[in-house]
């Protein structure tokens, strides 16, 4: 499904308001938009999902796509990769979601939840397009944060690196309950991820 057809999804959707375009976001020089971003501003200003559910979502209008750091770490952090973030969406207590514009992971969308912003192995990939992103905030029906849940395919941490075609994961399990100071245990939880 592209992003027009979400969107006219979500249009259709009667608890969900498509607000009307109001034109592109203005980005520092040389960065581009995904084009799906580009196309979905081109056919609306921002989206308010299910804004009477316990985790509803507003995509922002396109004055609010600005860099991340500034906003939730008060600095731009020039020498971090979350210094190309820039926010996307956000609840009504303003924790946001962050899309990457860097070339190297241009369209991945980040938990930038105030606690977890721009924290090596706490800052989850939510999903690799602002197409995916979209699709899944519609489909959760502001129920709960999606990423959260247990049937949710882990995708990586934004601090993953790439080695060729192999991801390096800093092995740091989601659920947390297994802390341990030196070295790592494999998590009961997650089989395939560890603890530290």
């Amino acid at each position: 499904m592209d992003i027009l057809e979400i969107i006219n999804k979500v249009k259709n959707d009667p608890e969900c308001i498509v607000y009307p375009p109001c034109g592109l976001p203005l980005l520092g020089k040389g960065v581009e938009l995904p084009n799906d971003l580009k196309i979905f501003y081109e056919n609306c200003g921002g989206i308010s999902f299910f804004p009477s559910e316990k985790c509803s979502f507003f995509i922002v209008n396109p004055t609010e796509v600005v860099l991340a750091n500034p906003i939730i770490v008060g600095d731009l952090c020039e020498e971090d990769i979350s210094s190309k973030w820039y926010i996307i969406g956000k609840d009504i207590e303003n924790n946001y979601i962050t899309i990457d514009l860097s070339k190297e992971r241009l369209g991945q969308c980040y938990d930038s939840f105030w606690d977890r912003h721009g924290v090596i192995g706490e800052c989850p990939i939510i999903s690799k397009s602002f197409t995916d992103l979209v699709y899944r905030l519609l489909c959760n029906r502001g129920t709960s944060l999606y990423w959260l849940e247990e049937n949710f395919l882990y995708i990586g941490d934004a601090y993953d690196k790439r080695v060729g075609r192999e991801i390096i994961t800093r092995k740091v399990c989601r659920c947390r309950e297994n802390l341990r100071k030196n070295g790592y245990k494999r998590c009961r939880k997650y089989d395939n991820e560890y603890c530290l």
